[in-house]
């Protein structure tokens, strides 16, 4: 397939707008984010080699400047390309020097363990993949802490944070600290939660009735998952 520029031509002078102002005002922020997301739609139509020749231009232009956000998501996109064509070991090292910027905010690094946590998921490495939570939650805490009056903002954030502990308990059938996790993913939990994460949600307490044996709970939560 043609890489998204040659689908999209807009999304090519888009950038190239952006870059013009970001150059003019000296602020570069917007700039490389906007690209990082331009290049996580080729990533998710599978353009990957396209995807990682740009990463590493973007990488390049954000050390010239030395911005951190720049830097942060072009070895970012390199992760999750890497990921996509499943070369799960080169991404984890990417993600792990995503860690090593200086100066990268504690939710970035966040978005990071959980990332990696993903990968070790698929894979059946659980232990790992709680370590990763951890450091995750660890994380997350420490934001709240410095800034409380942002915590609605980080709602869908939390709870993508206790389904993934769900994922891990449901899969091993741990019902103590899988309904433990649900609790806490009920606190984050409101009418305005991503969709996607309604979905997740109910399935993870489907799961939990499933085990539970409590058949009718589970048809029960089944339907709401659609009709919610």
């Amino acid at each position: 397939r043609p890489p998204i520029s040659t689908l999209f031509p807009y999304t090519t002078l888009f950038r190239s707008t952006l870059r013009t102002v970001s150059r003019k005002y000296k602020i570069y922020d917007l700039y490389f984010t906007a690209w990082g997301d331009i290049l996580q739609f080729s990533t998710v139509r599978g353009d990957t080699e396209y995807v990682l020749l740009e990463a590493g231009r973007m990488e390049e232009e954000a050390r010239k400047l030395n911005n951190v956000t720049g830097i942060y998501n072009s070895v970012l996109t390199t992760a999750r390309a890497l990921r996509a064509s499943k070369q799960e070991d080169e991404a984890v090292k990417r993600y792990r020097e995503a860690l090593e910027i200086p100066y990268l905010p504690k939710v970035d690094k966040a978005t990071v363990y959980n990332e990696v946590a993903t990968i070790y998921q698929l894979r059946g490495e659980y232990d790992n993949m709680l370590s990763e939570l951890n450091m995750e939650r660890d994380m997350m805490e420490q934001v709240l802490k410095e800034s409380p009056e942002k915590a609605d903002s980080y709602r869908d954030k939390m709870l993508d944070m206790e389904l993934s502990y769900c994922a891990v308990y449901l899969d091993n059938a741990d019902l103590g600290n899988l309904l433990k996790h649900l609790q806490q993913a009920r606190k984050y939990y409101s009418s305005n939660t991503l969709f996607s994460y309604k979905i997740k949600y109910r399935i993870m307490w489907g799961g939990y009735y499933c085990l539970n044996g409590d058949r009718k709970s589970t048809r029960l939560n089944s339907s709401h998952q659609i009709i919610s």
